[in-house]
């Protein structure tokens, strides 16, 4: 085939993947880095919660990922809500790109027929999140790893290694898995007895290590994401939050998601094992196997994982396709680039079109912010109807509220708690006893209940029985509703006992 019908193809394929990464804003977690990259570059990040209504009173360690909301309090200066969009698109292609390199060096196609459901799989983390940062970076390692990479140049290779993880530790917490995976490197050099690459990544290591420690909060920030992990209480945001629950449980074989991270999973053990089984013992691919297996026990312990293991899968796939000659030579005709066209010219179609489902809903490309994730209309109604009293609101409203306050109005819950008990003890009373009902009602002095509409009015499984109940006996009031959420008012002439 031509290279102009290749570069055709290929630029196709990254063109299908950015239209259908290029979606509005549904992610509560961007607007609290805005608000806190708002703060810190205002004076800095305050010492307490200055959005919740009980943050004097409630831990907050937000300082790990401040490098996350200069970037994109940044972008949102330069551009607005359609620059944050457009640099989320290019950042998820870019790991797609990454992660099919190996193919496409070789002029291999059979890998792009792979890459959408690859892509797919960890559609649920689609959205601008600090973590996006973790996973490319983690996704970046993995293609570096070849074990020449670094003697062609370790001078260079022991600079930039901790330069990169200063970087890395100042975005996102993630950054504990790039050390494994130098790790890992070091570990293979020496079961191969390559005691000059060893050093050479056996030195990076520690002072990637070392740089790790350049945060703001030193020694405590580098043990910082061990410390949530490994608490007892971490249980609880798995029990209650999508990103921390376990990718299989009753039900989940049926979310198109699950499928095509199993069929990506499936082939880069087929291929693996073939290589394992075929190669010489210093060609077989051992790193790439425990890569493979520790990136499928991350995509299976938690919906967070999904993208990364899955791009990751692919990646190490891609890896091993292009040593199969037979493959090789399949994977290079004008047949598969063919169909490798046609292929995603359908998607892009498709996309543009209908859209394309996942289990959060159906996404289409667009700009601006999503109405059918996040109350902005519902918050435009209390902004221009000031209620009396205090605002309980959904769990992934809380960033967006604060955002959009900035602490003159008071949220009850945000997604950067750190606190799992705070969730336990205090937002999930609403759920439990009447008793414990009235009591945070109370206490709290709460006038307004900002809730998604289905867990009210269609009884959700988050539905709140306890104000159904309350509004029955007229001491709460619907004042607004909407295809996603409902403000109820507690009635002036009554007081909740």
């Amino acid at each position: 085939m031509y290279r102009p019908a290749r570069v055709l193809i290929v630029a196709l394929c990254f063109i299908t993947l950015f239209v259908a990464t290029f979606f509005p804003l549904n992610s509560d977690d961007l607007f609290m880095y805005l608000a806190l990259g708002r703060r810190l570059l205002d004076g800095g990040l305050p010492s307490s919660d200055p959005f919740l209504l009980l943050g004097s009173n409630t831990p907050w360690h937000v300082s790990h990922e401040w490098g996350a909301y200069v970037y994109y309090f940044f972008i949102y200066q330069v551009g607005g809500f359609t620059a944050l969009i457009a640099m989320n698109a290019l950042l998820l292609t870019g790991m797609g790109f990454l992660a099919a390199l190996p193919a496409i060096r070789q002029k291999n196609f059979l890998p792009l027929l792979v890459l959408p459901p690859a892509v797919y799989a960890g559609s649920l983390r689609f959205s601008p999140k600090a973590s996006i940062f973790s996973d490319f970076f983690t996704l970046l390692l993995v293609v570096l790893s070849p074990r020449q990479l670094p003697c062609r140049s370790p001078r260079l290779w022991r600079l930039v290694a901790p330069v990169f993880f200063v970087l890395w530790a100042n975005l996102h917490p993630g950054f504990l898995f790039g050390l494994g995976i130098l790790g890992l490197m070091v570990l293979d050099r020496i079961l191969q007895r390559d005691w000059i690459g060893a050093k050479i990544l056996g030195q990076s290591l520690a002072l990637s290590l070392l740089a790790c420690l350049f945060n703001p909060l030193g020694p405590e920030g580098f043990l910082y994401p061990l410390q949530r992990v490994l608490s007892p209480d971490w249980a609880i945001f798995r029990d209650h939050f999508l990103e921390w629950m376990p990718t299989f449980v009753p039900g989940s074989l049926q979310v198109a998601e699950v499928w095509a991270l199993l069929w990506v999973w499936l082939i880069t053990a087929l291929v693996l094992m073939v290589n394992l089984i075929f190669k010489g013992w210093k060609e077989k691919p051992f790193l790439d196997l425990v890569f493979f297996a520790f990136f499928v026990f991350l995509g299976s312990n938690a919906v967070r994982f999904m993208l990364l293991s899955s791009l990751v899968s692919f990646a190490l796939f891609c890896r091993q396709l292009v040593q199969l000659p037979a493959l090789q030579n399949v994977g290079s005709s004008a047949a598969a680039g063919g169909a490798a066209g046609l292929l995603q010219l359908a998607l892009l179609t498709s996309i543009l079109t209908f859209g394309y489902p996942t289990y959060v809903g159906p996404m289409h490309p667009g700009f601006g912010i999503s109405q059918s994730a996040l109350p902005e209309l519902a918050a435009d109604f209390l902004e221009s109807h000031p209620f009396p009293g205090n605002i309980f609101n959904e769990t992934d409203w809380g960033s967006y509220l604060a955002w959009r306050w900035d602490g003159t109005r008071k949220v009850f819950y945000h997604g950067h708690i750190d606190d799992p008990s705070f969730l336990q003890r205090e937002f999930l009373a609403a759920y439990r006893t009447p008793e414990e009902f009235e009591n945070l009602v109370r206490t709290n002095n709460i006038g307004v209940f900002l809730l998604r509409q289905r867990n009210l009015v269609d009884g959700g499984p988050m539905a709140m029985q306890n104000l159904i109940a309350a509004m029955r006996r007229g001491l709460w009031r619907m004042v607004y509703q909407d295809d996603l959420a409902v403000i109820v008012i507690r009635q002036p002439t009554t007081e909740a006992h």
